[in-house]
């Protein structure tokens, strides 16, 4: 009888990056502390979830995560820690977290403060030490951020990644601050000019990709990352409100036609345009394919059509332009096909599935079963626990038994097959059209190059199931 009184606790640990290397703070010690802890209540250690280099601000942690769903399937009732901030430095993640104690009947308590959960002071006690760290770490956000501030007013560098072209270096006083990368200057100097020469930022990124290599990200230069560079005012020496912060590539002059450059071009492009598979198409390089248009030559017509985004933002794919003419009517072709090929998979998937009554009733069944446990349960006849262990067996074999009712309503299905829709399609509108395609379409392939070899199987087609 003495076993039934001792109880099952998980310990666990946590320390942020910088904590890592301060004393008290360390995975060890917070574990050893708890493990006493643990031993001198006579407590059942369930597990250790232990967090290295991970910050409190949120609890977007993967061991903490796993420790509230081991609590939620009682594998322990009482959560011990070294301090309440190693749980959560958030006032609403903290509140968050005391309700799925109470809900899960879970107790917590910390070493290093006197907190009894189950009590109404001890839940006010623990509110307000959440709210105090939080205090603490926004003071400490505040203060991070005025020494960053001063050392931009000094020229200082600031750790972290660097625009490409810069690297960390020493000044006279053996002070860090940032300087040029010469060997990545050329490449620079050449971003820069080859924009300002073509105006055209897929140019650009095909050219840096040509010619730099070794130089360029991991899969590609993009014409994202370019955007990002050529609106950054490092490149002549700015940094917030110091405009000598470092040497510069170009003079402000030149940086700001750049941009000018960039933004009336942007203006230019700003009509748009309706395109009727925005959103459900995809190359068969597996890439998204995007909305484009170009005009004809006497600039009269405008023809709207798809080309891959990897294409679209570093020229690096062979996905290219195609008419979005040859799209819709190769669709209205395949269509009925389709449509005939999806009904006949769902009128499979729902016989095969056996004798529908007859599971609808052992639904039934188990659920009036359920009802007679909560009936049970409220009468004071079972315990929670039992409660709860009995309904999961329930819900387990509600799970088994296996009813798969088409998603897809085979009767509309049937009825969009046969009228005679395409009469009432040309009749649409280009937003309904667009509307009328995503209603029932989950994906189109475009194989570009299968088309332009003259291949009809160029388009694939998967409905929603």
């Amino acid at each position: 009888m003495e076993n039934d009184k001792i109880i099952k606790v998980a310990i666990y640990t946590r320390v942020s990056t910088i904590q890592q290397v301060e004393d008290g703070f360390s995975l060890e010690t917070q574990r050893e502390r708890l493990i006493k802890l643990a031993e001198s209540n006579n407590y059942n250690i369930y597990k250790i979830y232990e967090e290295q280099g991970k910050s409190g601000k949120n609890t977007n942690r993967p061991k903490f995560q796993e420790m509230m769903e081991d609590m939620q399937n009682k594998k322990f009732s009482k959560i011990l820690v070294m301090k309440l901030d190693r749980i959560s430095r958030s006032v609403s993640d903290l509140e968050n977290i005391i309700k799925k104690l109470q809900e899960n009947n879970c107790g917590f308590e910390s070493a290093s403060e006197k907190i009894d959960t189950t009590s109404a002071m001890g839940l006010m006690f623990i509110r307000l030490l959440g709210i105090f760290a939080q205090f603490e770490r926004e003071r400490i956000s505040e203060r991070i951020k005025d020494v960053f501030s001063e050392k931009i007013r000094h020229g200082g560098a600031i750790t972290g990644n660097l625009p490409i072209g810069y690297k960390i270096g020493l000044n006279a006083n053996n002070e860090k601050i940032v300087i040029k990368d010469l060997e990545k200057e050329q490449f620079v100097n050449d971003m820069f000019n080859k924009y300002e020469e073509t105006s055209s930022l897929i140019k650009t990124v095909q050219y840096l990709n040509d010619t730099y290599p070794k130089f360029v990200y991991k899969g590609g230069f993009n014409t994202i990352d370019l955007k990002r560079i050529l609106q950054n005012p490092i490149y002549y020496g700015c940094l917030r409100d110091n405009e000598n912060y470092c040497e510069p590539y170009l003079t402000y002059e030149k940086w700001k036609r750049i941009n000018d450059l960039r933004e009336n071009k942007n203006i230019k492009s700003e009509k748009k345009y309706i395109y009727l598979f925005s959103g459900i198409i995809k190359g068969a390089c597996g890439h998204r394919l995007s909305g484009s248009s170009f005009k004809s030559r006497d600039k009269k017509t405008v023809y709207l059509g798809y080309r891959c985004s990897k294409y679209a933002h570093s020229g690096q794919c062979e996905n290219l332009f195609i008419k979005e003419e040859v799209i819709e009517n190769r669709i209205i072709e395949i269509l009925p096909s389709v449509i005939t090929e999806e009904i006949s998979k769902l009128k499979k998937e729902y016989v095969d599935n056996g004798d529908t009554t007859k599971n609808i009733n052992a639904i039934k069944n188990l659920e009036a079963e359920k009802k007679r446990i909560i009936n049970s349960y409220n009468k004071g006849w079972m315990s929670e626990y039992e409660a709860d262990e009995e309904i999961e067996i329930i819900n387990e074999k509600i799970n088994k038994i296996n009813i798969k009712a088409p998603k897809v309503d085979i009767k509309k299905l049937k009825e969009l097959r046969n009228m005679k829709w395409l009469d009432i399609y040309n009749e649409l509108s280009r937003e309904n059209k667009q509307l009328l395609y995503r209603s029932f379409i989950d994906i189109i392939e475009v194989d570009v190059k299968k088309y332009r070899k003259g291949y009809t199987d160029f388009i694939k087609i998967e409905l929603i199931k």
